[in-house]
């Protein structure tokens, strides 16, 4: 009986997931943030590490060629670790904020399911995310990859939960850095809010997103000192 019982809660748990991802999971239209880490050479030395963290927030509007966005805010931090056996489990022992900074403005286009960034560098909107896509489609040119000279093809399609909703996930092939790719609908990616990391020594990991731990980071906290 209770292996019936396991069957049949397992099928319900498919069922409402893949349910969930049949339905749109918008972009935030108000107020979110995002905690992205950082990793380098320099967060896996032996005994000091030093890690540094981005915060993002979404907060404010703004009419940028007669168009309504969002306003993206962002600031660093950057952690200092002793790890052991100099001290036993002693967490972050200093950290260094860098001032809270405007960085642009995000639309999105909920009918095409994309959403377009723009700040002072570029003179209309770039295309930041598209979750319009489907297993075998190529990631058009995006804000920060359009340089590659792989295609970026999805090849899989899944779910993540997060606050309560299954959100869909995109993978995709043609990626040559250490940065995840992982496009995650309503959300970003799961690398950097922007995409993409050009590094040799490092990779970057969506830590939290409004709140919700996605990637367990450095201290496995969502607090947003923004």
């Amino acid at each position: 009986m209770k292996k019936y019982l396991l069957i049949l809660v397992a099928f319900f748990t498919l069922t409402v997931a893949h349910g969930q991802t049949n339905i749109y999971h918008y972009f935030p239209g108000d107020t979110a943030t995002w905690v992205v880490d950082h990793y380098s050479n320099g967060c896996t030395a032996s005994f000091m590490r030093y890690c540094s963290s981005s915060y993002y927030e979404m907060n404010g509007d703004t009419i940028i060629n007669g168009m309504l966005h969002k306003k993206i805010y962002t600031r660093d931090v950057y952690f200092y670790y002793i790890t052991p056996p100099l001290i036993p489990n002693p967490g972050v022992v200093g950290a260094n904020y860098s001032s809270r900074k405007y960085m642009g403005a995000v639309r999105q286009d909920s009918v095409n399911k994309k959403v377009y960034y723009i700040d002072s560098t570029i003179t209309s909107d770039a295309l930041l995310y598209n979750f319009n896509l489907r297993i075998g489609d190529t990631m058009p040119p995006l804000l920060y990859n359009r340089y590659l000279t792989n295609p970026i093809v999805v090849t899989k399609l899944d779910s993540i939960l997060i606050n309560n909703n299954y959100h869909k996930v995109f993978h995709f092939n043609g990626m040559n850095f250490n940065s995840s790719w992982d496009l995650i609908e309503g959300v970003g990616w799961s690398g950097d809010f922007f995409g993409i990391l050009v590094s040799s020594d490092g990779s970057v990991n969506l830590a939290c997103f409004d709140g919700q731990m996605i990637m367990p980071g450095f201290d496995n906290e969502c607090v947003v000192a923004i």
